[in-house]
């Protein structure tokens, strides 16, 4: 199927098209023309999910269902604003999620997150995010730190977050081959000759915790030496050491800051824009 639709959109125009949209024939119009249903059109896409781009290039009418698809179709094992629903968060509505992030998604190696401004009312910081999870895991009147080691010991606080609007974030589930062992400068320009950008705090932070949340599963474990999953982010606490994120075990989530040992690298990310 991949290979078809690539094919055809090579060729610069309508096999496809013409396949589902046929072109008129004598005085009758295209609009009255017969068409496949919508679910039919659903599955070609599905199974083309590499050439999304390509085919929303190819006309404006495939244009249309292939953002029609991209808005009601949110990729399998994302998190979104339902799942915030499920664990009681009352998020921003999540914008489609862009067509390249749908193609590069793939569930074994990446997050996707719906990064909300807010949750119940009140600002997405690293706080509140603390509060959210640690009133879900323990009850409401049970709080318990996420993070490892306190944040204030570290230099780290919610003004340390860079400002943002919500948004979708794609995240590695581990740090990009061959970024261990180097100086940030060098990981940096690894990640981006593999063309995303190191995440960001709030991207990390979230991201790890609510998929931690969903699947049961621990992303960025905890282990020895270059087997620890942490990743260095943009920020700089407040004496301007470069912030880690990572090392999940029992005791939560360490997020602290680097005193330069080279172990950790470096992930990759991607978010969505003009949100």
């Amino acid at each position: 199927m991949n290979n078809y639709i690539s094919s055809f959109v090579l060729n610069g125009y309508s096999a496809l098209h013409t396949m589902f949209y046929p072109i008129s024939t004598g005085n009758k119009p295209m609009h009255e023309m017969p068409r496949f249903p919508q679910d039919i059109w659903n599955e070609v896409l599905k199974h083309g999910k590499s050439d999304l781009v390509a085919l929303a290039c190819a006309s404006q009418l495939l244009n249309k269902l292939v953002q029609d698809y991209a808005k009601n179709n949110s990729p399998v094992d994302c998190f979104g604003d339902k799942d915030w629903k499920y664990f009681g968060a009352d998020p921003s509505a999540a914008h489609p999620v862009p067509l390249k992030m749908i193609q590069v998604f793939d569930s074994s190696k990446w997050m996707l997150t719906w990064i909300p401004e807010t949750i119940n009312g009140k600002e997405l910081t690293l706080s509140s995010i603390d509060h959210f999870v640690s009133d879900f895991k323990n009850g409401k009147d049970a709080f318990k730190s996420i993070y490892s080691f306190p944040l204030k010991n570290s230099g780290i606080n919610d003004k340390t977050v860079e400002p943002f609007k919500a948004h979708w974030v794609l995240l590695s589930k581990d740090v990009l081959d061959g970024t261990r062992l180097k100086n940030f400068a060098t990981q940096g320009k690894l990640v981006r000759e593999a063309g995303f950008e190191i995440p960001n705090l709030i991207d990390a932070v979230v991201s790890v915790l609510m998929h931690d949340l969903k699947t049961f599963n621990l992303f960025y474990p905890d282990g020895s030496n270059a087997r620890k999953c942490t990743t260095r982010v943009r920020e700089l606490n407040e004496e301007s050491y470069r912030i880690l994120v990572g090392g999940v075990s029992a005791r939560g989530l360490d997020v602290r800051r680097d005193v330069g040992i080279d172990v950790f690298g470096a992930s990759c990310s991607a978010k969505s824009i003009g949100t």
